[in-house]
C-alpha cells in the first residue's frame, strides 16, 4: 500500500511539474520581452548567443514596436497583438502567430515560410512581397490585406477571409483555397497553377 501511495505520489508530482510548463508555455517570458525592447541590435546579438532558445512571446503586447529585419524565427507568437508593427523583412520562418492580432502591420519582404497564422486578424495587414510559401493562414481575416507580389505557393488558405484583399501578381500555386472567401479580391495575373 506504501508503494501505492508513492507511485501516486511521484505521478501527481509529473503531472504537477507538466501543467506548470504548460503554463509557462502559453505565457510570454518577460525576459525576453525585455530583451526585444532594447532594439534590434540587443535583439539579434542574444539570439546569435542563444540559437537553441525559442523565443516565448505568446500574447505579448507589442503593438507599434520595431521589429524590421529581426530574427524571430520558431518564436512562439500565438496570440500577440502586433497592430502597426514594423515586422518588415522580419525572419519569421516557422514562427507560430496563430490567432494574433496583426491589423494593418507592415510585414513587406518578411519571410514566413511555414509560419503559423491560423485565426489570425491580418486585416489591412502589408504583406507586399513576403514569403508566405507553406504557411498556415486557415481560417485567418485577411479582409483589406494588400499582398501584392507575395509567394503563398502551398499555403493553407482554407476558409480564410480574403474580402477585397489585393493579390496582384501573386504566386498561389498549389495554395489550398477550399471554402476561402475571395469577394472583391483583385487577383490579376496572379498564378494558380505550376
Amino acid at each position: 500500500m506504501t508503494i501505492e501511495q508513492d507511485v501516486t505520489t511521484d505521478q501527481d508530482i509529473t503531472a504537477e511539474q507538466s501543467d506548470l510548463h504548460e503554463e509557462k508555455a502559453v505565457t510570454a517570458n518577460q525576459e525576453h520581452i525585455a530583451v526585444l525592447e532594447q532594439g534590434g541590435g540587443v535583439w539579434q546579438e542574444w539570439r546569435k548567443k542563444k540559437p537553441d532558445v525559442i523565443p516565448e512571446l505568446h500574447g505579448a503586447e507589442l503593438d507599434k514596436m520595431d521589429l524590421s529585419g529581426m530574427d524571430l524565427q520558431g518564436a512562439d507568437l500565438r496570440g500577440a497583438s502586433l497592430k502597426l508593427a514594423n515586422l518588415r523583412d522580419a525572419n519569421l520562418r516557422n514562427a507560430n502567430l496563430a490567432g494574433a492580432d496583426l491589423r494593418e502591420a507592415d510585414v513587406r519582404g518578411a519571410d514566413l515560410t511555414d509560419a503559423v497564422l491560423s485565426k489570425a486578424d491580418l486585416r489591412s495587414t502589408d504583406f507586399r512581397k513576403a514569403v508566405l510559401e507553406t504557411a498556415n493562414l486557415s481560417g485567418a481575416d485577411l479582409s483589406g490585406a494588400y499582398l501584392d507580389g507575395a509567394d503563398l505557393s502551398d499555403a493553407n488558405l482554407a476558409k480564410a477571409r480574403l474580402v477585397g484583399a489585393g493579390l496582384k501578381n501573386v504566386d498561389l500555386c498549389g495554395a489550398h483555397l477550399g471554402k476561402a472567401n475571395l469577394r472583391k479580391a483583385d487577383l490579376r495575373k496572379s498564378r494558380l497553377k505550376k
